[in-house]
């Protein structure tokens, strides 16, 4: 399972290449593509993880520049995320309290009621007027 800042590499590699086709990159520019919530250490780390879970191909790495290629399932991943953090940023709407007049429900439910069993009285009485 990666870390959250796994998914924002993974994103920026994603975006960065097109068709999923290799694409060279800088250090600095992953780290602002990340807005720089990952620190150099943990970019290594990330490129690292991603490539052990299968997730990107390192065709060739140095101090300063990666070249990478994402495959097929980091791209999966990569749209999964995107899916997930556009669900996230949806505001949910809060439900208006409604305020419900329960006088007014009860008379209602009374006078219904009053009529339903005057109603079955009357079918009653026909009923055993006429066997």
């Amino acid at each position: 399972m990666l870390d959250r800042k796994s998914y924002l590499i993974l994103e920026a590699i994603v975006n960065s290449s097109k068709d999923g086709e290799s694409v060279v990159l800088e250090k600095e520019e992953l780290l602002s593509a990340v807005d720089h919530v990952v620190n150099e250490e943990e970019l290594g780390y990330c490129i690292e993880e991603l490539s052990l879970n299968e997730m990107i191909s390192v065709k060739y790495s140095d101090d300063n520049l990666y070249v990478v290629t994402p495959l097929a399932k980091g791209r999966v991943a990569a749209e999964k995320q995107i899916r997930i953090t556009q669900l996230a940023e949806l505001t949910v709407k809060p439900v208006e309290e409604q305020k419900f007049d329960y006088k007014r429900i009860g008379a209602i439910a009374g006078l219904w009621a009053f009529l339903g069993g005057m109603f079955a009285a009357a079918i009653a009485f026909i009923i055993a007027r006429f066997s």
